[in-house]
């Protein structure tokens, strides 16, 4: 299970959300609804979790998925700041490295998504 989930992630990441919600649609279509529900240990957390876990809201963001020019634009990094995050990173390069909210990330070697 962990290599198809690692496999659809990598085609999901790039995809426009639009065909995202399509596929996912299909594929529960597909499943039927004797589909078992998913495990509550498995869904993301939320920001109240993430600052209950660290003891203080978080100040950083990793955009969603998160391709510059994809999911990220300007506007997307100046609601993020709005929102009071101080850092945010991107997958590739953002047009302004200076800018904290538009840093790239970077993986460890030997990552699984690099």
């Amino acid at each position: 299970m962990n290599e198809v989930r690692r496999h659809s992630v990598g085609w999901f990441q790039p995809q426009p959300p639009e065909l995202i919600e399509q596929t996912i649609a299909e594929l529960r279509a597909w499943v039927g609804a004797d589909a078992p529900t998913p495990n509550e240990a498995d869904r993301p957390m939320t920001i109240d979790d993430l600052t209950a876990w660290l003891g203080s809201a978080p100040t950083a963001v990793a955009y969603p998925f998160g391709v510059w020019g994809v999911d990220v634009d300007l506007e997307v990094a100046e609601a993020a700041r709005a929102a009071g995050y101080k850092l945010g990173v991107v997958y590739g390069r953002g047009p302004e490295q200076a800018d904290p909210m538009l840093l790239a990330r970077k993986s460890p070697p030997g990552d699984q998504w690099n």
